[in-house]
């Protein structure tokens, strides 16, 4: 491998492996560029020469619609998607998958806990730890910069009297649905008389 001076301020590396020639500029120091390339060197060894261009919201985006979307329960993609437009929202998401590391993520984590609840927080970091670990048996990364990442949430989570309705208004509901004539009505009557969920229902085997 050589390494060279190309400007008189910035340095290069530059090697060939099975018969195809690596180069990169830009590097402040002749170490620099020589550790670069060393790093380089031993990922194609490995077999770990990924797509440069990679971004983590490109990458999720095609972990879901290919892993995901035809074989978890809606609810379940529907957070999946909720974490998509947030990555996308964050200037995370254009990062390149092989300059992301646990710094840049545990910023994002930062700024994503602030207006969300633990358990929100954990289902997002849960489905983006998720995708990585894939990344990381795809030979797209090294290591997974979701690694140990700490959180605190900004927003409380809501009691078990928050979550549920009382009985009183379950009849109340219940009556009031009763009363309406359309098919989103008929579907909730339903919901509400057997409990049933959306996801339940795509299941359900008709004997005809």
């Amino acid at each position: 491998m050589q390494t060279r001076c190309y400007d008189g301020k910035k340095w290069q590396y530059e090697f060939t492996y099975e018969g195809k020639r690596y180069r990169k500029k830009g590097f402040r120091t002749k170490r620099e560029a020589n550790s670069e390339g060393l790093d380089k060197l031993s990922e194609l060894k490995n077999g770990l020469d990924y797509d440069n261009d990679l971004t983590l919201q490109d990458y999720f985006k095609n972990w879901i619609e290919t892993y995901k979307e035809s074989v978890v329960a809606t609810s379940t993609y529907r957070h999946y998607h909720f974490t998509l437009k947030h990555i996308q929202n964050h200037k995370i998401g254009n990062v390149k998958l092989s300059k992301l590391n646990r710094q840049i993520y545990q910023k994002f984590i930062n700024n994503f806990s602030k207006n969300h609840a633990k358990e929100t927080i954990r289902k997002t970091n849960g489905a983006i730890r998720s995708a990585l670990e894939d990344a990381v048996y795809d030979g797209l990364i090294n290591k997974n910069p979701t690694y140990k990442v700490s959180y605190k949430a900004g927003n409380t989570s809501k009691s078990e009297k928050e979550k549920y309705i009382s009985l009183t208004e379950y009849e109340k509901l219940k009556d009031y649905i009763k009363q309406k004539r359309t098919r989103s009505a008929l579907a909730l009557y339903i919901m509400i008389c057997t409990g049933c969920r959306v996801s339940g229902v795509r299941y359900m085997k008709i004997d005809y």
